[in-house]
């Protein structure tokens, strides 16, 4: 027995090694399979990242489905590495999407049962994504799947799939040519979550500029990480060293960012989120004081605390943004949403450049993608980053923009 899978455009892994915890979970005579898990990307330094297994807290911030504990070793107080046995079923590669149509995985056209591809076909122009998923469909066996993710099901037409839907996912279907696309609803049980999203690590981040060519309730696994607060997008602030704070604070408000941060370089505080939230309003201060460069290069310095977090290029993007550098706040707001593909600040914020910048299409588009995440939301709620606006509020307010 024997089962094939892809995983395109993989970024540092999470989403490979999570299907192989699952697969390793589920099947208890797995050692009696031929299983293969490809997992490409264009970027050769996140390939090499991936290889290694080495995540910190923030990839696990949504609860798994499965004890991850099982696969897990402690390393360094906010790094866990994965286990061997985890890290040698994933065969990581090199692969750019649009240009190598030709790639061959070794095992011959339509021979694959699974390709997850997610989160980047709607960042290439119309052609190529077609292309890109005419490759990855005709890469699949006549009754495998393509997965994507739910706002890009629209692109997936005309290429001998069908929809089939599975609880809350939708798999594409490949079918015999010319049996004609469709949708079906399978009566095949459904775990009523996304697995790929759900359980997985969340996605890291890859180069924006590379892109356009490229239910187990089980808690055990928090045992791995029992010394530390899992972090909220939404900072919480910190009530330890309270002098201290309100003269950092202070500081900031007094737009004497320099002062901030010698008083944040010799503290010895080593509250997580405090520090993130005083280097977050030191960024802000140097920025506009018109000092971008050192605004920019504390924000390199809280990206490098947690890669995986998009908070900190949002900051960065806007620093560009203030600068008129448009092109390079589109690519950090890109890595963004590689971070969190649903985080709201990035859409609206690449929304509002591509309409000062004379592409509404595109605006159009990521205002969309806004209002489907408003609508998973309670409508009394008061997301972060939106200066206090409740959901609803907030979802009427682009609804507007999209009207004008």
């Amino acid at each position: 027995m024997y089962l094939r899978f892809w995983s395109a455009a993989c970024s540092s892994g999470e989403e490979p090694y999570s299907l192989a915890m699952l697969l390793r979970y589920l099947l208890i005579d797995i050692d009696d399979w031929d299983i293969f898990l490809m997992a490409t990307d264009i970027n050769q330094n996140i390939l090499n990242r991936a290889r290694e297994g080495i995540y910190s807290r923030w990839s696990f911030r949504n609860d798994p489905i499965i004890p991850t504990d099982l696969y897990f070793s402690k390393i360094l107080d906010n790094q866990v590495k994965l286990d061997d046995i985890i890290r040698n079923m994933v065969r990581f590669e090199k692969v750019n999407l649009v240009r190598d149509t030709s790639f061959s995985h070794g095992f011959g056209p339509s021979s694959l049962d699974l390709v997850l591809c997610r989160n980047v076909l709607m960042y290439f122009s119309q052609d190529k994504s077609h292309e890109v998923v005419t490759h990855l469909v005709n890469s699949l066996r006549i009754g495998g799947y393509l997965i994507v993710s739910p706002q890009e099901i629209g692109i997936i037409q005309g290429q001998d799939t069908r929809i089939v839907h599975e609880g809350s996912v939708f798999l594409h279907e490949r079918v015999i040519p010319g049996a004609g696309a469709g949708r079906k609803d399978s009566s095949c049980s459904s775990p009523g979550k996304d697995v790929t999203s759900e359980f997985s690590l969340s996605s890291e981040t890859i180069d924006a500029e590379d892109i356009e060519d490229f239910g187990y309730d089980d808690k055990s696994h928090e045992d791995i990480f029992k010394n530390w607060t899992k972090p909220e997008i939404n900072l919480p602030g910190a009530d330890i060293q309270e002098d201290e704070n309100k003269e950092i604070n202070q500081q900031i408000i007094e737009d004497r960012p320099n002062e901030a941060i010698q008083i944040i370089n010799n503290s010895e505080t080593d509250n997580f989120l405090q520090e993130i939230m005083e280097m977050e309003g030191a960024i802000r201060s140097y920025a506009g004081n018109g000092e971008y460069e050192k605004a920019l290069g504390w924000s390199d310095r809280l990206i490098a605390i947690d890669v995986l977090n998009p908070r900190p290029y949002l900051l960065k993007a806007a620093v560009f943004d203030e600068q008129g550098l448009y092109e390079h706040s589109l690519q950090l707001l890109r890595q963004s949403l590689y971070a969190s593909h649903d985080y709201l600040p990035a859409h609206l914020a690449i929304a509002g450049i591509y309409s000062k910048t004379g592409k509404p299409d595109l605006a159009r588009h990521h205002y969309k993608l806004a209002i489907g995440i408003l609508e998973t939301k309670d409508e009394d709620i008061i997301l972060e980053e939106t200066e206090g606006i409740p959901a609803q509020k907030m979802k009427d307010m682009i609804n507007q923009l999209l009207e004008g």
